[in-house]
C-alpha cells in the first residue's frame, strides 16, 4: 500500500472516530439534562459505555475542541455550567 492511500485510510478512520465520539458527547448531554460532560465527570464514570478522557483528546486535541466539536461551548477549567 502506497503512502497516500494509508494516510487517506487514517484519515477516514480519524473522521469515523471523531463522528462516534461526538455522538457520544450528544449522548451524555441528553442524559444530563443538556449539559456536557466535564472532562472530570467522563473520567469518574463507572463501566464501559463511554470511550477514555485519552481517546477524546487523542482525537481532537484537547477535551474542550471535542466538546466543541459536538456543537457544546466548553467551559474551560474550573467553570460552572451557564
Amino acid at each position: 500500500m502506497d503512502t497516500k492511500t494509508r494516510d487517506a485510510r487514517a484519515a477516514t478512520r480519524l473522521r469515523v472516530k471523531r463522528a462516534k465520539l461526538i455522538a457520544m458527547i450528544k449522548l451524555w448531554a441528553n442524559d444530563h439534562n443538556g449539559a456536557p460532560p466535564r472532562a472530570a465527570d467522563w473520567m469518574n464514570v463507572k463501566g464501559t459505555r463511554w470511550p477514555s478522557y485519552l481517546t477524546v483528546v487523542r482525537a481532537f486535541g484537547t477535551w474542550d475542541e471535542g466538546i466543541a466539536a459536538a456543537g457544546f461551548e466548553p467551559r474551560g477549567r474550573g467553570r460552572p455550567l451557564k
